[in-house]
């Protein structure tokens, strides 16, 4: 092999493209820039498929490639057009193409996969930055790529069904996830958070899918109970997250009320009840001695006569009292006792609070006691809620809901599992 031959055999294995032969190579603009030609002599025709070394004419074409070491890479690709030798083919002459560089591309396959990898965890436009082209161009490969994950886990439901809703945006202010509770995976993402968009996603399943959804996990939303009880024969629990944010809520709004109704006005530094407002949230066996201070002196100054007897002590306790049932109960029968006990408990201290918390409990006793049986939560919901806000942050916002679902899907979703590449696949250069 002489000395030619086997610079450009050197140089082909740097870059990876064994489809063609490299010509030169040049450094512009802090930039590499390849020139290449297939190294094959012939094509076959796209409509005949005979195979035709007639050339017709040259031309060259500037093609995006993956970046190299660091460098953004250019391929200036001469490409040949060659005359179909069948007789009275439709297809007069054609353009030769690769695996690498398609027709008509102006990017090559290579750069285009590894545009819709790097996708997945950050922004389009931080993409399109890094490779060189424009957002469209980014944007389109990283599409392509969601595609292909989403077409990879389509068509199932789950045993255990979680539901949750984030924010969106103005115009459409929520979206629903609907996740798979035992892998984590999310299944879906519809719009809005009502009983009527969860009850056609619901209709959109077929009587295997719905019949395989045993246990549904939802926050105290009636709209959604009322869409999982009309379709499906399964457990609904209420989620143990969202009735401690509702306890917590309580005693935040009779903190508030007291403050209001004792000085005219919100709370401030000055005030004990301002300074424990998340001693207060916080469970009894997590305070330390400066927050177990902070809320005793919250609970006196609450009473005029200076003592702890005060609507804010009872709150708290009644808070306390209820998130108990969770980790003390051994059964729903067990929980349902402990039940009773904590309303008898908010009826000898009827705060206004404390008793519209008490009727929401009670209107969700069912799915609250269906949690001692099936010990299912919506933790994995939280879990992909907090991907979503994420891929939010990483696109400063989204107003276009058909990309952020397909962005949400692609992130929350499992990568489509892949075989070894064959032995001929050349490798793309390092970044």
């Amino acid at each position: 092999m002489d000395e030619q031959a086997r610079s450009e055999e050197l140089t082909r294995a740097l870059t990876g493209l064994s489809e063609y032969t490299v010509k030169a190579a040049s450094e512009i603009d802090g930039g590499l820039v390849v020139e290449v030609m297939a190294t094959r002599t012939e094509a076959p025709c796209p409509a005949c498929g005979t195979f035709s070394d007639r050339v017709k004419s040259y031309r060259t074409c500037t093609v995006t490639d993956s970046p190299s070491h660091g460098r953004r890479s250019r391929l200036l690709v001469t490409k040949r057009a060659f005359r179909c030798v069948t007789p009275g083919c439709e297809r007069k002459s054609f353009t030769e193409t690769t695996g690498q560089v398609p027709c008509r591309a102006r990017v090559t396959t290579r750069c285009r996969e590894q545009m819709g990898a790097a996708g997945r965890d950050r922004s389009t436009a931080s993409v399109a930055a890094e490779f060189g082209v424009s957002w469209p161009t980014a944007w389109a490969a990283v599409a392509a790529s969601a595609a292909r994950c989403i077409a990879g886990r389509s068509g199932w439901a789950p045993l255990r069904l979680g539901i949750d809703e984030t924010r969106f945006w103005w115009r459409e202010p929520w979206l629903t996830g609907l996740v798979d509770l035992d892998s984590g995976e999310l299944v879906d993402v519809i719009c809005g958070r009502t009983g009527a968009a969860v009850g056609g996603w619901l209709d959109a399943l077929d009587h295997t899918q719905r019949a395989r959804i045993d246990v549904v996990v939802t926050d105290p939303h009636a709209g959604y109970r009322r869409a999982v009880a009309d379709r499906l024969n399964a457990t609904q629990v209420v989620d143990r997250f969202h009735v401690a944010m509702l306890a917590n809520r309580a005693v935040t709004d009779v903190r508030r009320r007291r403050i209001r109704e004792q000085h005219d006005r919100r709370g401030r530094k000055v005030d004990p009840g301002w300074r424990a407002r998340r001693d207060l949230l916080r469970r009894r066996d997590n305070l330390t001695e400066r927050g177990w201070g902070r809320v005793i002196a919250a609970m006196h100054t609450d009473n005029s006569h200076g003592d702890l007897e005060g609507e804010l002590l009872w709150t708290w306790a009644a808070k306390e009292h209820l998130t108990d049932i969770y980790d003390h109960a051994t059964d729903a029968a067990h929980a349902h006792r402990q039940l009773l006990w904590w309303y008898s408990f908010v009826a000898d201290h009827p705060v206004p609070e404390l008793v519209t918390l008490a009727t929401t409990i009670s209107a969700w006793e069912d799915e609250l006691l269906a949690y001692f049986d099936t010990g299912a939560t919506n933790g994995r919901t939280e879990g992909v809620n907090r991907l979503i806000k994420h891929i939010k942050r990483l696109g400063f916002g989204f107003t276009n809901t058909n990309n952020y679902k397909l962005r949400i899907l692609y992130r929350c979703r499992p990568l489509p599992s892949s075989g070894p590449a064959p032995a001929d696949t050349p490798a793309a250069p390092s970044s």
